[in-house]
């Protein structure tokens, strides 16, 4: 019986251990980069979805916006749109960027955008 109470006690600890993030590791070179070019390009001009990015990552080949906005068309859209002239321009090759994921306020993906061919379109 104790053996058993021991073995249950096992399993159960393994499943309380936190595991390890399938999701890359922030490239912070990349990361400040897309940074710099999205506030010299869009930065002190009023743009309504410029002002709505609240962060901004790169995790492997995906750059990652996080918004204040509720859902995935217009702003979100446009956002989409101005991150992915950076991520698709030939200067920004060597990045190897191939993926934009715009995500909203409760951090739900709002655009996903998975290629150069592709367009910013709401996740399905």
């Amino acid at each position: 019986m104790k053996v058993l109470l021991i073995i249950a006690l096992c399993i159960a600890c393994i499943g309380a251990v936190p595991r390890q993030s399938d999701q890359p590791e922030e490239n912070e070179a990349a990361t400040k980069a897309l940074k710099k070019y999205l506030s010299e390009n869009f930065g002190g001009m009023s743009i309504d979805w410029y002002e709505a990015i609240r962060q901004v990552s790169v995790r492997g080949d995906t750059a990652i916006i996080t918004t204040n906005l509720d859902s995935g068309y217009g702003l979100a859209q446009r956002v989409c749109s101005g991150v992915s002239g950076y991520v698709f321009s030939r200067d920004n090759m060597h990045v190897a960027l191939q993926k934009v994921k715009i995500l909203g306020k409760d951090k739900k993906v709002l655009i996903f955008r998975q290629k150069l061919a592709d367009k910013c379109s709401p996740d399905n």
